[in-house]
């Protein structure tokens, strides 16, 4: 609202007014909901290869509280054995780092690629499995 402005004529207390009105409404219809947009959005960045502590982070950083985070990230382990181990992969696949990538043997270019794993916030164990792997099977 302060960035913004009011019309002419409305005072602060009225449009506070009208957007806990509208923020009822739409929660009472099923629009605005926590728990759904917390296990979409895990799901989501899951896909997107980030780790479970990146996404709970995340989470409540868009506002999410912290124990509605922690129950979507724990949910993410229902459709996956090591959702970490899984992020890993999306993410070495779209950054085409070890069996996605060049996979040259340079000593420099595997630790841009754990650098770049641990930037992303990954354990270097993981990093390493990840990188170490032959082909994406073996990954």
């Amino acid at each position: 609202m302060e960035r913004r402005g009011l019309p002419d004529g409305t005072g602060e207390a009225e449009a506070r007014r009208w957007i806990d009105e509208i923020a009822g409404k739409f929660t009472s219809l099923g629009l605005l909901d926590d728990d759904t947009f917390a296990r979409a959005r895990a799901g989501s960045l899951l896909r997107r290869g980030k780790p479970r502590r990146v996404i709970r982070s995340s989470l409540v950083a868009k506002g999410v509280e912290p124990a509605k985070a922690d129950e979507a990230v724990a949910g993410l382990s229902d459709h996956a054995d090591d959702p970490d181990r899984d992020a890993a992969m999306a993410f070495a696949r779209r950054k085409r780092l070890g069996p996605w990538g060049r996979g040259d043997g340079d000593p420099e270019r595997r630790r841009k690629e754990l650098a770049a794993f641990a930037r992303a916030g990954f354990s270097y164990q993981l990093a390493r499995s990840v990188l170490d792997a032959r082909d994406e099977d073996a990954a």
